[in-house]
């Protein structure tokens, strides 16, 4: 993608190279709002090793795993200028004095979001939706280039830090061994989910990841980002508090009035258990590389059930999982576990008229109205409620992705260029939340201990009828929970026909270049 035309004010080219002198490069005056912190430590590998190049994770390994010459930059340099909302970041070597830059890092596309009109105090459901956005795993990949003055990108402070030879050397016996200087195709910022401040570095080439790093920001730098882009003025003390231990959600009204206009009920509709969907089966790639490694099985009485379909399923079953926990590791031997609960037995369908907003333009994609979903259990009185989804996005040839519980919940891991279009020129940000209804009033649900994380909404035709699959994904999107056939007819039905006979992917969803891999 080639850059635009809105160029990088000249405060921050000056910020650009302060950062760099650290790096031997040049120098200017600095600017009295930016951060420097050095000396970050960066812990690598820090995954169970499996064996000698694979790790616990769901990402395909490179043989550079554990040799990459990356695994000597264990240091970070950050720069945090408050003015322009960007961070760059510095991996460094400190004994040999070269470094790989991480330039332009826009704050709205890693921390936390409030994409909503809120005060500048936040009160309890303000809260609530900045903890469940922290929760998620927010992170941007990032390619190598010389310069981009709209969105992040990476390069080195020397130039014979990598080579541009393949990803394997061949010996002079014939043997198949590393290339430690091989250059990334891609390098990942990602802002942890499980403590707030704890973010990662990752990069990859053409055959997988090469290197993995964890760092703890100063906790007074990670909410100055979150209050800044945000407009908060909470203290830092308050908000850190209520993150690392939150309160129990159930005692806050659920406000979704802030977020759209619901304008009426529009359709109501039985759920029907997908009996037919393999239990095996997968929402996304990130799912079924973690499916297909074993990331999880199924309990029943304390015993593995093979189970080939949700048919040979029963309310209370277990699915048991490979537990998540810090730094941001996966672990075989403790366990999550969530109870297989069919019993949600209504749909409503509501036309609003959303009020969610990233900054930029979301007004593309509303030719045919959007919807505010509930799926309802009369059994728990809960329920699950997703809105904001505009119709003409809601077809038969592509899933319509919820990638976090709460509000604007951001992809767990997206190339920056598909970020940087999805804030300036996609939908408006959309909501998913799990509530308990108490006197005619529905209460926030803290859906993490549950194990729900995504939701995904694809049509479908079966018979000449038209239908809504549903389907629930779990905690770390390790393996599909739930998924219902919701029947849509009439005029519903109807607006999905013609969204899906003139359907063109946005470019934000499709978005690709030769670094993509």
């Amino acid at each position: 993608m080639n850059s635009g035309t809105i160029s990088r004010p000249l405060f921050l080219q000056q910020l650009v190279f302060l950062f760099l002198l650290g790096l031997g490069i040049s120098s200017c005056t600095p600017d009295k709002q930016v951060k420097i912190y050095s000396n970050i430590p960066v812990s690598i590998d820090q995954e169970m090793a499996l064996d000698t190049n694979k790790a616990l994770n769901s990402s395909t390994q490179s043989l550079n795993r554990y040799h990459s010459i990356l695994r000597e930059h264990n240091q970070l340099k950050v720069e945090y200028s408050k003015k322009a909302k960007v961070l760059n970041l510095g991996l460094e070597a400190p004994s040999k004095n070269t470094g790989v830059v991480f330039h332009n890092i826009n704050t709205q596309f890693l921390v936390p979001l409030l994409p909503y009109k809120h005060n500048n105090i936040l009160d309890d459901f303000d809260k609530a939706n900045l903890l469940l956005a922290e929760y998620a795993r927010n992170g941007i990949s990032l390619s190598y280039q010389t310069d981009n003055k709209e969105f992040a990108f990476f390069n080195t402070s020397e130039e014979n830090i990598f080579n541009e030879d393949g990803e394997f050397i061949y010996s002079a016996s014939g043997t198949i061994e590393p290339n430690p200087k091989v250059k990334p195709k891609r390098m990942s910022v990602i802002n942890n989910c499980l403590n707030p401040s704890l973010w990662e570095i990752s990069a990859t080439d053409a055959v997988g990841e090469m290197f993995h790093g964890w760092f703890t920001l100063p906790k007074d730098l990670y909410f100055d980002m979150v209050k800044h882009q945000n407009g908060i003025e909470n203290s830092t003390e308050e908000l850190y508090k209520y993150i690392d231990s939150p309160p129990n959600l159930e005692t806050i009204p659920l406000d979704l009035d802030r977020f759209r206009k619901q304008k009426k009920l529009i359709a109501t509709a039985i759920p029907q258990v997908a009996g037919e969907k393999l239990v095996d089966g997968y929402s996304s790639q990130d799912s079924r590389r973690k499916v297909q490694r074993g990331f999880y099985c199924i309990l029943r009485d304390s015993q593995k059930l093979e189970a080939a379909s949700f048919a040979d399923l029963l309310p209370g079953d277990l699915f048991d999982m490979h537990s998540f926990k810090p730094p941001g590791i996966y672990d075989k031997n403790e366990r999550m576990q969530t109870a297989y609960n069919p019993a949600w037995d209504q749909v409503e369908f509501y036309d609003v008229q959303p009020l969610t907003s990233y900054g930029g333009k979301h007004d593309g994609y509303g030719k045919y109205g959007y919807l505010e979903i509930h799926l309802k259990s009369s059994t728990n009185n809960e329920r699950i409620i997703a809105g904001n989804i505009p119709i003409q996005l809601l077809v038969l040839s592509e899933d319509y992705k919820i990638p976090g519980f709460g509000v604007g919940v951001l992809a767990s891991s997206e190339l920056v260029e598909r970020r940087y279009l999805r804030l300036k020129e996609g939908t408006y940000p959309h909501y998913a939340y799990l509530t308990k209804e108490r006197d005619d009033q529905l209460y926030l649900m803290n859906n993490h201990p549950v194990g729900y994380e995504q939701i995904y909404l694809r049509p479908f035709q079966k018979e000449g009828k038209t239908y809504l699959r549903m389907t629930i994904v779990s905690y770390e999107r390790i393996v599909d929970l739930l998924e219902f056939n919701i029947p849509i007819h009439g005029d519903l039905e109807q607006l999905v026909l013609k969204a899906s006979a003139s359907y063109k992917p946005p470019i934000y969803e499709v978005y690709q270049d030769t670094n993509i891999l």
